[in-house]
């Protein structure tokens, strides 16, 4: 490692910890070895010090506590004031890289200065971390990766509103390139698709690998099986700024179909939870974007 690291890592934590100290091992094992590692812990209680502390090569790791619970946009944010490289990694606590992920992706990078994101497929494991095949695949077909051949994205921005690059996975991006400002608390648990987003308004081109260079974990305590009634909020808030601002008008049909179908969603997550009038509205706003009948009925029973 050079004194001042070329990739600096993130690793993002919240309360949920038994997975962590894989995490960071499989950042450890890395080929690639220009990079310090930056644990962002946003519990408020300083939960993964001891995790931290007994990892190997303590040089490279950095633990940032913070007092109180940021949200995980925000603790980003804050990370990346500390971050020393110019190339920014992000990792969840629950998932794993394989050894070679940052020699790849950083490789590509450097080939082209203009390049602002690398990034890559990724298998999806269960919580003993066993590769699903299956449905890696699905998800490879249902977020347009599948097909895609190694190389320049043709179409960065229809790349990126799929979903593709799995920012918080398998991705590699320069820090220079994203406007931090923009990365604010409303963005909550969506950051990942935000800061894709924010990548591909640069027009500079994105590179992607096909092979899988991470595990996506799925398991009882991960975030995406959380109910929650504000849980499609940061969804909403995400579509709603890229209509706003016309950042991809050639594929506006397709965001306001996506924030449709978000504001449907929201309205099933608060009716869920008694939140009625809260239901209501977004189900009515639903309907006026897209005339979903699903969402009139709904919108209706709420009377």
């Amino acid at each position: 490692m050079s004194t001042v690291p070329r990739v600096s890592v993130i690793v993002t934590c919240y309360k949920r910890v038994n997975y962590l100290a894989e995490a960071l091992r499989s950042v450890l094992a890395q080929s690639y070895d220009d990079y310090e590692i930056l644990v962002a812990d946003d519990s408020g209680m300083a939960m993964a010090r001891k995790i931290v502390a007994g990892c190997a090569q303590p040089e490279r790791i950095r633990y940032l506590a913070h007092d109180n619970t940021l949200g995980v946009a925000s603790s980003i944010v804050r990370t990346v004031e500390e971050a020393r490289g110019k190339f920014i990694a992000i990792l969840n606590d629950d998932d794993v890289w394989e050894p070679q992920l940052l020699e790849k992706l950083v490789t590509a990078l450097e080939a082209d200065r203009r390049r602002v994101l690398a990034t890559s497929d990724h298998w999806l494991m269960d919580a003993n971390g066993n590769i699903i095949g299956d449905l890696s695949e699905s998800w490879s077909v249902n977020f347009r990766r599948s097909g895609l051949s190694e190389g320049v994205i043709s179409n960065p921005a229809q790349f990126v509103v799929s979903g593709g690059p799995a920012i918080n996975i398998t991705s590699v991006f320069r820090k220079e390139a994203v406007d931090w400002s923009l990365l604010v608390p409303g963005v909550g648990g969506a950051y990942d698709y935000w800061i894709g987003c924010m990548l591909a308004t640069t027009g500079r081109p994105i590179y992607y690998t096909p092979e899988r260079l991470g595990r996506w974990r799925i398991h009882e305590d991960m975030e995406t099986a959380r109910r929650d009634p504000d849980k499609q909020e940061n969804s909403v808030y995400v579509y709603s700024r890229l209509l706003q601002h016309d950042f991809f008008r050639e594929l506006k049909p397709v965001l306001n179909a996506k924030l449709a179908e978000t504001l449907f969603a929201t309205g099933r997550n608060k009716l869920h939870f008694g939140r009625v009038r809260e239901a209501r509205l977004a189900f009515w706003q639903c309907f006026c974007r897209a005339g979903n009948p699903h969402a009139l009925i709904r919108l209706l029973v709420t009377f």
